[in-house]
């Protein structure tokens, strides 16, 4: 059965991508995205997936420069643990 959860991002990005590392796809069948939409906002949103990060890029209009939240559906989404780095959105 597909889950959603609600992803919750603070400003809008300089590049109009979303990194999330907690939502990477590893090889044990963890997080198998289905859709992911951008609430307010009509646009589709692309992303990309691997097993190190989930990248969303988000629509050419802006919704709030406060905050923004994405609506992210799957099967077995779960954070994925990985302490080894530090990854830093400009």
């Amino acid at each position: 059965m597909s889950i959603y959860l609600r992803y919750t991002t603070l400003g809008w990005p300089t590049d109009g991508k979303v990194r999330i590392r907690s939502l990477a796809r590893p090889s044990d069948g963890l997080n198998r995205i289905q859709n992911i939409t951008l609430l307010g906002s009509k646009e589709a949103v692309q992303w990309a997936q691997d097993k190190d990060l989930l990248i969303v890029t988000l629509p050419d209009e802006q919704i709030s420069d406060i905050a923004n939240t994405l609506k992210i559906t799957g099967l077995g989404l779960e954070a994925v643990k990985d302490n080894s780095r530090t990854y830093h959105v400009q």
